[in-house]
């Protein structure tokens, strides 16, 4: 994070107030997750959460490029670190308490070389309603077609 002028101050900060971009509760060691740090400037931490010691891991810091011709933020794959993310439609799968739900055609950022998705948080929170739904149903298995609407 230092070769890439960000300090540890910028860091912290991003880690107490920036967004959850995804999270990674199985993880090896650690549950991780991504958090976009907005304000002067735009970047990616990777943390790990060791929970039995409330200790914080920084795994790795991404800068955002800046497309100034186009004004948009192009960022790169965080898994496989080479590709572009660009809007798309992927299917979630969703399983807990012996429900799968699997939901098609959910708008997000895709990785064009390995396919890695991101969510954004409506996004995100309407599918989990959705599949929080189905478990109290005691579905088994429920495929849905994702929907916007407004709530």
């Amino acid at each position: 994070m230092f070769e890439k002028g960000i300090s540890e101050e910028e860091v912290r900060t991003a880690i107490a107030s920036g967004m959850t971009a995804a999270e990674y509760p199985d993880d090896h060691l650690y549950p991780s997750r991504l958090v976009l740090a907005t304000g002067s400037r735009s970047f990616l931490v990777v943390i790990a959460e060791d929970t039995t010691t409330e200790t914080c891991l920084i795994v790795t810091v991404y800068t955002l490029d800046l497309d100034l011709e186009n004004k948009e933020t192009i960022m790169n794959c965080v898994i496989c670190k080479t590709g572009e993310m660009a809007p798309g439609y992927v299917t979630v799968t969703l399983a807990r308490s012996g429900t799968v739900v699997i939901v098609k055609e959910v708008p997000g950022d895709v990785c064009q070389d390995c396919g890695e998705y991101y969510l954004d948080e409506p996004v995100a929170e309407k599918i989990y309603a959705q599949a929080e739904e189905a478990v109290k149903r005691n579905a088994e298995v429920e495929i849905l077609r994702y929907v916007a609407y407004q709530s």
